[in-house]
């Protein structure tokens, strides 16, 4: 839920250059810094998931969030180099 959330509540422009609390990358080959996403919009999504589900488990929509994330970047780069992914 938290994975479908986020493409409605942020451009996709935002989506690829943010993680859920900013900072850097944890892979040596990226070591550029990643701006957090809007705590304000955040916090909706995890109210919204967390009234849906009770037993939810914070840490776990946040990886959520930031392996979505992840999927997002690394469609984006393997579409600029195979036109064919677009």
């Amino acid at each position: 839920m938290a994975r479908m959330l986020l493409l409605g509540v942020f451009d996709m422009n935002t989506l690829m250059n943010s993680n859920l609390r900013g900072g850097r990358s944890r892979r040596p080959a990226s070591h550029s810094q990643r701006r957090a996403l809007d705590p304000h919009r955040i916090n909706a999504i995890f109210n919204a998931i967390l009234s849906r589900f009770p037993l939810a488990k914070r840490g776990v929509i946040g990886s959520g969030i930031n392996s979505k994330l992840s999927e997002i970047r690394f469609r984006s780069r393997r579409a600029n180099r195979d036109p064919r992914f677009l």
